[in-house]
């Protein structure tokens, strides 16, 4: 039985969530014996933090959208330098090898930059060889996403 793991951000239904689900459907289409799990990272390495953050992510989005957009902007621009995010690192790596251990998927889907990003670092670092895919929903690629180390990306298709 082959194992994927899915990987969005936050709980809140989004359009990551969406794809996530979407693709869990598929795999079962394609082939019932594939076993599909979607783990938000925030969740599973913080717990109750993650209602905490999707809760402030949604109130700030409708009462300081000009910070929102600010930030979105910001990282929607690519100078060609690829950034260390070591917050990231520092808040996720050590969460993402356990549940990689915990689940042993052979194949990682990312639906949102931040596991993606956090993936591809460690790959980077030879903490891990799983075939990662990211799977983009946004309208452009931010410099969050982890780019080196990805095997697949799927972009949206207008004819499909």
């Amino acid at each position: 039985m082959k194992k994927v793991l899915i990987i969005p951000f936050l709980n809140m239904q989004t359009g990551h969530h969406q794809v996530a689900d979407t693709l869990i459907d598929w795999l079962k289409i394609l082939n019932p014996l594939i076993k599909a799990d979607k783990v938000d990272i925030l969740e599973y390495a913080y717990g109750n933090v993650e209602l905490l953050v999707s809760h402030f992510y949604i109130k700030s989005i409708g009462t300081i959208p000009s910070v929102y957009s600010w930030l979105y902007k910001k990282n929607a621009v690519n100078n060609g330098n690829k950034e260390r995010f070591l917050i990231y690192d520092l808040l996720f790596q050590r969460a993402m090898l356990k549940l990689i251990k915990e689940k042993q998927p052979d194949i990682i889907i990312c639906t949102h930059c931040l596991p993606s990003y956090i993936l591809s670092q460690l790959k980077l670092t030879n903490a891990i060889s799983i075939p990662i895919v990211n799977v983009y929903t946004d309208y452009f690629i931010n410099t969050i996403w982890g780019i080196k180390g990805v095997d697949l990306h799927l972009a949206p298709d207008a004819h499909y």
